[in-house]
């Protein structure tokens, strides 16, 4: 059962399961679990067999901290983590799973705990390169600068499917969501359940994502998320969206007090298509030079057909730069294409 050991190349398969408590009193008590693979390690297939590793803790301002350290290209699958009463603390790259998975897959994880970071934080883990994260849960809270998620800090590349967060998220830079800060590659059936406390500047939060350039499909996000800085986008489900979003779900309240910010329950800004969506939850901007959107904040390049009633008192419609008529159909002139999108607007 010794898990400090699983950092050559190579298949692993835990067979029981791993109380790290007497390892750490016994190896570490000051700083508590040294992650596997503190050098780098890569080709490694971890696989839990459905067990627990429990008892798991740091305390150091070492990048690349978890159970695992950082692995350059790998599988981890079917496998529990619990971290202690104690938090997994650490420098930049810091998750409860592991700091750094580059090429591979995560599949079949569940974690609880945790994580004080710097920037690239998330519960399960800081940075996920190409490859999938599939069917992870987590609970648990997040505390990071820039680049933190309730799953994973950033992704690039990575297709994201049924993954699930509930917990606290508080950060203070760029890139904050409530799966991931960043992500490049598609998600699809998520959802986040969670407070997510912004505090920086010129950032992108968002209920799931807070920038996102990949097609997001049936998810759902019941967030309360607050936003104190100047110069930024935020959004029920993304900050910020160069890609469709279709079928999704924001019961998101969202509120952002400092100047300049732009926030809609769906999305802030939003560069393509928009489909078959529903917001609901009070969304605000009270800050000099801010807009709010029912739906988005900003429609940057596109033209919608907004059908519905639209309550100009309360609600902006499709676009939070642009002031509905009551009852009357809203038309958003961005660019020369037309997309003919239906929305249903829940309320705020």
């Amino acid at each position: 059962d010794d898990i400090q050991g699983v950092y050559k190349a190579g298949y692993y398969k835990q067979m029981n399961d791993i109380d790290l408590t007497s390892w750490i009193n016994t190896n570490s008590k000051t700083a508590g679990w040294v992650p596997v693979g503190y050098s780098g390690s890569s080709a490694i297939v971890y696989d839990g067999d459905n067990h627990t590793i429990s008892g798991l803790w740091t305390n150091t301002t070492e990048n690349y901290t978890g159970l695992f350290s950082s692995i350059s290209n790998g599988t981890i699958k079917n496998l529990n983590v619990v971290a202690s009463s104690k938090q997994v603390k650490g420098g930049s790259y810091c998750g409860l799973l592991i700091g750094r998975l580059g090429d591979g897959s995560l599949s079949n994880v569940t974690v609880r705990g945790n994580v004080q970071g710097g920037s690239y934080s998330g519960l399960v883990s800081g940075y996920k390169g190409s490859g999938t994260i599939d069917h992870v849960t987590a609970q648990g809270n997040v505390t990071g600068h820039d680049n933190v998620g309730g799953i994973v800090g950033f992704t690039r590349g990575c297709t994201l499917t049924a993954l699930n967060y509930e917990g606290v998220i508080t950060a203070s830079g760029a890139y904050t969501g409530g799966i991931t800060g960043f992500a490049t590659g598609a998600i699809q059936d998520c959802d986040a359940s969670a407070t997510i406390k912004s505090t920086g500047a010129n950032t992108f939060v968002g209920g799931l994502i807070g920038y996102t350039t990949g097609t997001a499909t049936d998810c759902h996000a019941s967030c309360n998320v607050t936003m104190s800085g100047n110069n930024s986008s935020g959004g029920g489900l993304f900050g910020y969206s160069k890609s469709r979003i279709a079928k999704c779900v924001s019961e998101t309240t969202l509120a952002a007090t400092g100047a300049n910010n732009n926030v809609g329950g769906i999305v802030c800004c939003n560069e393509q298509t928009l489909t078959q969506c529903y917001a609901s939850g009070t969304v605000s901007a009270t800050g000099t030079g801010s807009n709010a959107g029912g739906l988005v904040g900003v429609n940057l390049y596109l033209k919608l057909l907004f059908f519905g009633q639209c309550d100009g008192d309360r609600v902006y419609g499709c676009s939070g730069s642009l002031q509905p008529l009551p009852g009357d159909p809203l038309l958003c002139l961005r660019r020369r294409e037309q997309y003919i999108v239906w929305l249903w607007l829940g309320g705020i």
